[in-house]
């Protein structure tokens, strides 16, 4: 099994996936009053465009640009001969299953990623443990205000209204995808009718909307690309447009003034919504996302008929390029008759490269050169060489030339490939460092958040019992907390824009590799036409 296929499938969805991220985002913020319904459902589908893609969909290919050598490039791969491929009478030559350099690579990535999502998948399911363990623990809520506005909702909505409970958590949330409960924490029981009412009516929104269920599109997505930052953000603003358009559930509801829902989000704060499948949440992730559901309050959550009209046109819109069935391809060269015919009897009927090569080393079995896989079916009987020998294929003619100086003349032309990879090889190791030192500034988001904690614990267990020295003391703490976060948010965007200068690099390095390749492989045709004219190359047949 090649796993190399497989991991260029996952690149190019990875890839597929950041282009829909980045011109979701571009949409989103050319038009800030969007809809949050609008946004959530964008969200939503690239989420679940990334869960598809993995899914073997059929797509129809459609050719892009102008005539293009359609070669897999390869590297130090041994060609091995397979049992039975020889001819009758003849010995078939056994070979040492060696492994390439790219072939190790695609093991070691789809390695990685199995890895990763095992990893996730066991975060995860921790995560939904312990939700389920919080909802078994917790008594019913027996405040009478509850269990009025239950009987009341219930007619008004036509529908059985979830069970309530009351547990040990920090902020509310309905919990379960077919048979949903809300959650509320123990202090609820203090709450006002107002503020109670509010949080009854968010959570019941969550209800109507399936949005516990919804929600594990995302938590899917981001289990499977543990390693897309475009996921996580993804799965991220989906959560936090879905808040948004609950709160506006909830206010038109309950009629309740914008700033007391605006106080109570503050009470919620950040950091406290659980990326968990099955549950929804009441607070916010981010405190960007906390400032623009306060934003929100502020203007005017009454969404027009011309809104709500292009905001459904959007969506639709979205759907349909996220999910055609049609992927871009460089288009191939021509198509030179009616192919070959390997030694098993199969006839090879599709467009082939005009031009491949392959140098083969006297006792070697690795080999270096640019071919398609039906040279490799071809040529597998020539390894491991009995003496240097470079293989050439001009459209449909076969050629293998022992001439030291050919094989010479074709090193030469491949030295500016070898050297302009060996000079990009540093921007690997800059992309490292850059992840290293986003994995640093993750870990002191954490630890700001538990210095934040600590703070709100102090602030609630003394308050009246606290002395001048110490209020002052603890009003410097936040100060200081407010300063290294300030610190922290302005790292985060230089890394960004680090992080977007490497990628700038990248492709034009990709670039720079596809252009000199297309070089290299034109003038080691010149090479292989100049031998087949001066006789130093031989026809060769499978």
């Amino acid at each position: 099994m090649n796993p190399a296929p497989l991991a260029l499938e996952l690149m190019r969805l990875a890839l597929e996936v950041a282009v829909l991220a980045g011109v979701l985002a571009v949409l989103t913020r050319a038009w800030p009053s969007m809809p949050a319904g609008a946004r959530a459902a964008g969200w939503w589908l690239l989420c679940l465009r990334a869960v598809a893609g993995v899914a073997p969909i059929p797509r129809f290919e459609v050719p892009l640009g102008g005539r293009a050598l359609d070669v897999v490039r390869v590297v130090e791969r041994p060609i091995r001969s397979l049992a039975g491929s020889a001819p009758a009478g003849s010995a078939a030559p056994s070979f040492a299953p060696a492994l390439s350099p790219l072939e190790w690579a695609a093991w070691i990535l789809l390695a990685l990623w199995i890895a990763g999502a095992v990893t996730a998948a066991f975060l995860m399911a921790r995560r939904i443990l312990t939700v389920r363990r919080q909802w078994r623990s917790a008594a019913p809520c027996d405040d009478p205000r509850v269990i009025a506005w239950r009987r009341d909702w219930a007619l008004a909505l036509g529908r059985r209204v979830p069970e309530v409970r009351i547990g040990s958590v920090a902020v509310p949330m309905t919990v379960g995808g077919r048979t949903p409960g809300v959650l509320l924490p123990q202090a609820c029981r203090e709450w006002s009718d107002d503020t109670l009412r509010l949080v009854f009516a968010h959570e019941l929104s969550h209800v109507r909307r399936g949005d516990a269920l919804l929600g594990i599109v995302p938590a899917l997505a981001e289990l499977l690309f543990w390693f897309h930052p475009f996921v996580r953000f993804a799965a991220r603003e989906y959560l936090a447009a879905r808040e948004e358009v609950c709160d506006a559930e909830a206010l038109s509801v309950t009629g309740a003034p914008p700033r007391d829902y605006g106080a109570l989000l503050l009470q919620f704060g950040v950091g406290r919504l659980p990326l968990v499948p099955g549950s929804a949440a009441c607070g916010a992730l981010r405190g960007h996302h906390l400032k623009r559901r306060l934003v929100m309050l502020s203007r005017s959550f009454r969404i027009t008929p011309l809104q709500r009209v292009a905001g459904v046109a959007l969506v639709l819109v979205f759907a349909l390029i996220a999910f055609a069935p049609v992927r871009l391809v460089r288009a191939s060269g021509p198509d030179f008759g009616a192919g070959f015919a390997t030694s098993d009897g199969e006839q090879h009927l599709k467009k082939i490269s005009p031009v491949a090569y392959l140098i083969l080393t006297r006792g070697n079995e690795t080999t270096e050169g640019a071919v398609d896989q039906r040279d490799l079916d071809f040529i597998r009987g020539l390894t491991p060489a009995r003496q240097d020998m470079v293989y050439f294929r001009l459209d449909s003619d076969m050629w293998i030339s022992t001439d030291p100086q050919v094989r010479a003349d074709v090193l030469e032309a491949l030295e500016p490939q070898r050297r302009l990879e060996t000079e990009q090889a540093p921007l690997e190791h800059s992309r490292q460092a850059l992840e290293r030192e986003q994995e640093r500034l993750e870990e002191r988001s954490v630890a700001l958040d538990a210095r934040k904690a600590e703070i709100e614990q102090q602030r609630q267990s003394s308050v009246g019992e606290r002395s001048t020295r110490e209020q002052i003391a603890l009003e410097d703490a936040i100060d200081d907390l407010r300063a290294d976060r300030d610190r922290l948010m302005r790292e985060r965007e230089a890394l960004h824009e680090r992080m977007s200068a490497l990628v700038r690099n990248e492709q034009r390095g990709f670039a720079e590799q596809d252009r000199v390749h297309k070089k290299c492989l034109g003038e080691i045709a010149q090479i292989a036409r100049r031998a087949v004219r001066d006789g130093r190359a031989e026809p060769w047949q499978p």
